[in-house]
């Protein structure tokens, strides 16, 4: 319990809104990142949640979809999170991507051929998990 602000948290706090206020080169790159994504999957013809923002969802379809591309993604070292009904209707079940200002063209070019990839695959089959 506290009164006040420890002094390190109100010094990272001004830093960061330093940071805010000056660089907008980090949200610059991540507005590119985010087109770059968005063009390069929808050329795979990767159902895309309209999104601007940070966070991309690629719907998957169902639970085992979403939960086999989301492993196999990590199987390549790409962290994607599966989002499963009930957290989202049935049917919309997705991929969450989250990308940032500190991935390079040649990190989504990674992310978009993987994701390539899963489009070609057979699903795979549950074994009651």
């Amino acid at each position: 319990y506290t009164t006040a602000l420890p002094a390190a948290v109100a010094a990272a706090l001004r830093i960061s809104l330093r940071l805010i206020r000056e660089d907008d080169w980090r949200r610059d790159q991540l507005n590119i990142n985010v087109n770059y994504f968005r063009t390069a999957a929808g050329q795979l013809g990767l159902r895309l949640l309209p999104s601007a923002t940070a966070i991309q969802g690629v719907v998957a379809g169902d639970n085992q979809t979403a939960m086999g591309w989301a492993r196999q993604l990590q199987l390549d070292g790409i962290g994607v999170t599966a989002i499963r009904a009930p957290t989202v209707p049935k049917g919309g079940e997705r991929l969450r991507i989250t990308l940032s200002a500190g991935h390079t063209a040649a990190d989504i070019d990674r992310l978009v051929q993987g994701l390539a990839r899963l489009q070609t695959r057979e699903p795979e089959v549950s074994h009651g998990q």
